[in-house]
């Protein structure tokens, strides 16, 4: 009985966050379509990091905090805790609005006297050993992972704090040679790969997990070069779920996609337009094309993501999971 209520709370916990996320999300994606998943700018010293430590928020924490960037005068993409701020001798600006950060915070229960053990101190513990429980043997220790937010403050909303990016390193270039650099990705990445091949044999766009290929339209029968490599990105997107990749389940369960209508259909289709419209932004691509199919389907997924809160927050972790 004790378990069972601990884990009810631990879930419940999990469901309060991911429905934060949620709201935010829809939000966003009601405002801005799809747009709402691109980059603050292109580039890689733009993507949201962590002030002290300068490394990567990823997850669903880079899609809130770059929508968050589009939508203020923020100058730089960096973030704090209160608490970092006080410790580097700053001050938190009088009235500023603190931003949401999600994650998953790893700990130990010990199922014999119920008391947990974070992460970083794993190494006190005897993760093999055993207790006997309701007449059976099992571990002592149980590993479970909580979903929790916490708050944090751009720079720009603080005082005595400057940005720890230099300016040279701004890579805003890319944006110059966009089809260059999208084409030397698509390339080195089917290389290193050896076995996906891209063909443009077919009218419209799609990936083939039997032969693990991709059919694009001829080059030239799309709008502008930017576009044809929008499309291209979603269907390399689900070419990363096949089985000798990433080996996700809303692609393989999917049948080749012959399931059309089904809820693993639209979970897949999440993911390859979230992985998409990162890529795009990312690598300062600017399609004309706006893709009435994709706002089609924000439609659908604005309905099922009311009843299926975790839905979104899986998507941007098998997207980022993607871009890596």
């Amino acid at each position: 009985l004790y378990f069972n209520t601990l884990k009810l709370k631990i879930m419940t916990k999990i469901n309060k966050a991911q429905e934060k996320v949620n709201t935010i999300v829809l939000e966003g994606l009601k405002k801005k379509g799809l747009n709402w998943f691109k980059p603050w700018k292109a580039g890689k010293v733009h993507s949201p990091v962590n002030w002290v430590t300068q490394k990567p928020y990823s997850g669903v924490n880079t899609f809130m905090l770059n929508a968050i960037m589009s939508e203020t005068s923020y100058n730089t993409n960096e973030w704090l805790t209160f608490k970092q701020c006080t410790n580097a001798n700053g001050k938190v600006l009088k009235g500023s609005k603190a931003s949401d950060i999600f994650y998953w915070q790893v700990s130990y229960l010990d199922r014999k006297n119920g008391t947990f053990t974070k992460a970083q101190f794993v190494k006190s513990l005897n993760l093999r050993e055993k207790i006997t429980v309701d007449g059976r043997e099992s571990d002592r220790y149980l590993k479970t992972f909580a979903m929790s937010n916490y708050k944090v403050f751009n720079i720009s909303q603080c005082e005595g704090l400057d940005s720890k990016i230099p300016q040279s390193e701004d890579d805003d270039t890319l944006t110059f040679e966009p089809i260059e650099v999208a084409d030397q990705l698509v390339k080195s990445y089917v290389d290193r790969d050896g076995k996906l091949f891209i063909q443009h044999k077919q009218d419209g766009a799609f990936y083939m997990p039997s032969r693990d290929m991709i059919n694009m339209p001829l080059p030239e029968t799309f709008c502008d070069p930017d576009s044809y490599y929008k499309v291209l990105f979603h269907e390399m997107v689900h070419a990363t779920g096949h089985e000798s990749r990433l080996n996700r389940k809303t692609l393989i369960s999917n049948n080749g996609f012959k399931r059309v209508g089904k809820i693993t259909y639209s979970r897949e289709e999440l993911v390859a337009e979230i992985g998409c419209m990162y890529m795009v932004g990312f690598l300062g691509l600017d399609p004309k094309d706006n893709d009435p199919n994709s706002q089609a389907y924000i439609k659908g997924w604005c309905k099922h993501l009311k009843d299926n809160t975790q839905e979104c927050v899986y998507a941007m972790q098998q997207a980022t999971k993607v871009i890596d």
